[in-house]
């Protein structure tokens, strides 16, 4: 079983009826809840159709989105709207990439990569080089991933590249000696990554890097939030997501490439564990108990 503290999210009417074990509703009762903060900006919660915990999402364009969990993928045609059941596994998948809408690269527990350039119909499992959990992948079209993750509490980071699409990788020296739960990356050179402080979860961790991982700097928010997840549509926007504490989720975003970040109000009651930005105007993040968000980057 993968561990990991922190996510966030919203949860749905059909999820909380499946989890009291109580007859569900329709998956419309689920949808049309919705949170603004005061810039106008929205995330509203969609039905997934499975209880498990969601720790992963990628949306390679506005209308496709792939999202992984324990021991299942899912997949979405239509922004989010529905979802259905691609792959069961025996695996704990936390965190998925795809560059283009037929490749994906999904990471998990004791270094497990699979990888699939279908769009998902078939998946083959890759060697990753490391026996450590995988908490979080990114891939940008020209073929380049990055993987970090590490030992939970343990000052034990992980950082794994590969540059052919996710076939083959290896690892890297980063000198980080921090838990890192997130990456995104927008190019070769720029990527960001987050986390908790120290391993001691009382606080969030931002680094950047600006030469492909080989230096990193401390871009950190300094509060109590733990941080689970990181999505960069472009060089200077970004969202990040975790959690503080049991069911409470949170969302800080930056528009200056991560020097500065401002918290965005989410409706949910779930920790949230990963989120995907195709665009600045349209993200869509996962969590504990199937639960599904979508909103925006404000200014």
């Amino acid at each position: 079983m993968l561990s990991r503290h922190g996510v966030w999210l919203p949860l749905s009417l059909l999820l909380v009826c499946l989890l009291a074990g109580a007859q569900p509703y329709s998956a419309a009762a689920s949808l049309g809840r919705t949170g603004a903060d005061s810039t106008g900006s929205f995330w509203q919660s969609q039905t997934s159709g499975t209880t498990a915990w969601l720790w992963g999402v990628s949306c390679p364009s506005v209308a496709r989105c792939v999202a992984v969990g324990v021991g299942v993928i899912l997949t979405t045609n239509d922004g989010g709207a529905s979802w259905r059941t691609a792959l069961r596994t025996p695996d704990g998948l936390a965190g998925v990439s795809c560059p283009s809408v037929a490749r994906c690269v999904a990471v998990g527990n004791r270094g497990t990569v699979l990888v699939t350039t279908n769009s998902g119909v078939s998946w083959r499992r890759r060697a990753s080089r490391t026996t450590q959990n995988l908490y979080s992948v990114s891939c940008i079209a020209a073929g380049q991933c990055m993987a970090v993750g590490g030992v939970p509490h343990d000052r034990a980071s992980a950082i794994v590249s590969s540059g052919d699409g996710g076939a083959s990788w290896a690892g890297r020296t980063d000198g980080v000696a921090l838990d890192l739960y997130g990456v995104s990356c927008v190019d070769r050179g720029h990527c960001v990554a987050v986390g908790d402080s120290a391993g001691d979860m009382v606080g969030d961790t931002i680094l950047t890097t600006g030469d492909g991982g080989a230096s990193w700097h401390d871009r950190s928010y300094n509060t109590l939030f733990i941080l689970n997840a990181v999505s960069c549509p472009s060089a200077d926007r970004c969202v990040a997501v975790g959690d503080y504490g049991y069911r409470s989720g949170s969302v800080f975003s930056t528009i200056d490439g991560g020097v500065s970040w401002h918290p965005q109000f989410a409706q949910t009651t779930e920790n949230l564990l990963s989120v995907s930005c195709p665009s600045p105007a349209r993200c869509v993040a996962v969590g504990e108990n199937g639960a599904i968000v979508t909103g925006t980057i404000s200014d």
